[in-house]
């Protein structure tokens, strides 16, 4: 689907060492390196077909990268990134109503 947002099923499929072909949008093309850990495409069906058959002939270091970037997406991984994302958001706010306040 293009339309997939988390990528759930993209990080189940790399979790089991599958590599993946995903529309180069959205969080595909946060989530893939296209070559490296799965196979991005865009367009056209010849451009979908050739990404799925990189994709059936891939090596086992493909499938290696795949699983391991999945793991990088653990439940205590994204955890630590959101929290950090948060930290920062809240950062930023703090720096501006400072700056405000000396004017």
């Amino acid at each position: 689907s293009k339309f997939e947002t988390q990528g759930l099923c993209i990080m189940e499929a790399m979790a089991c060492r599958k590599p993946v072909v995903c529309p180069n949008a959205r969080a595909f093309s946060v989530i893939i390196e296209d070559g490296k850990d799965g196979f991005l495409y865009d367009g056209s069906e010849e451009v979908l077909t050739a990404a799925i058959r990189k994709a059936l002939e891939c090596d086992d270091a493909l499938r290696e990268n795949s699983m391991q970037k999945a793991r990088s997406y653990s439940e205590d991984n994204c955890a630590r990134m959101l929290i950090d994302l948060y930290s920062e958001v809240i950062e930023d706010k703090r720096k501006r109503l400072e700056s405000k306040r000396r004017k």
